[in-house]
């Protein structure tokens, strides 16, 4: 039970960040008495973040790296 509460936080968090990054938008329109909901991923800047964090970690591993080094 504890697995599912973990899942489910876990979805929330990354829902609540994508709305934030704009990785996805959700709207709705009502049309002859039934309710529409769109969901858009926008891959452009799911692509531009990822690619972000790829050059913030590899950065990151350098800068360790250079401090091992006596």
């Amino acid at each position: 039970m504890r697995l599912f509460g973990l899942i489910f936080i876990v979805l929330l968090t990354v829902a609540g960040v994508g709305l934030y990054r704009g990785w996805f938008t959700v709207s709705t329109t009502e049309k002859d008495g039934n309710t529409h909901i769109e969901i858009v991923i926008h891959h452009a800047q799911l692509e531009a973040d990822e690619e972000a964090v790829r050059r913030a970690w590899s950065g990151s591993r350098e800068k360790s790296q250079e401090n091992r080094t006596p």
